[in-house]
């Protein structure tokens, strides 16, 4: 891990029996010990989380994936259900145009002559009111 030889890891206990002195050594490397072990646990702890997150964020693109999938598969099922209600209408409607064309230039005829002179006279009159003088006049 640190790339400590034999020889370091004597020098290293070496200077500790020296410090702590040979009744407390045995404590100190104890505490040390537990030290070492509370580290590797709490690391470990902190691995499988993150391994957790992974696996949830993968689920959720699963999730995700999937649920736009159903909601494409809606949309097209809806679609081919209004296309295949508009071709079953589409004799119905056909008849519909049939009888409104043969009534239309009875009816058309009329009521268009008046909406062309009421433009007609939108554009001889000014905002203001007063008549605008025409091309015939001039």
């Amino acid at each position: 891990m640190f790339d400590i030889g034999f020889p370091e890891l004597l020098l290293i206990l070496a200077i500790a029996l020296i410090v702590f002195g040979p009744g407390k050594l045995p404590e100190v490397a104890r505490g040390l010990g537990k030290a070492v072990a509370e580290f590797r646990r709490a690391t470990n702890a902190m691995k499988q989380t993150i391994e957790q997150d992974e696996t949830v964020k993968e689920l959720k693109q699963e999730f995700h994936a999937a649920q736009r999938k159903i909601v494409m598969d809606d949309v097209l099922a809806r679609s081919a259900e209004v296309q295949k209600r508009a071709k079953a209408s589409r004799p119905a409607m056909e008849v519909v145009v049939e009888e409104q064309a043969d009534e239309a230039p009875e009816a058309a005829a009329p009521s268009e002559a008046p909406k062309e002179t009421k433009a007609a006279e939108q554009l001889e009159t000014p905002m203001d009111g007063a008549p605008m003088f025409t091309a015939e006049q001039k």
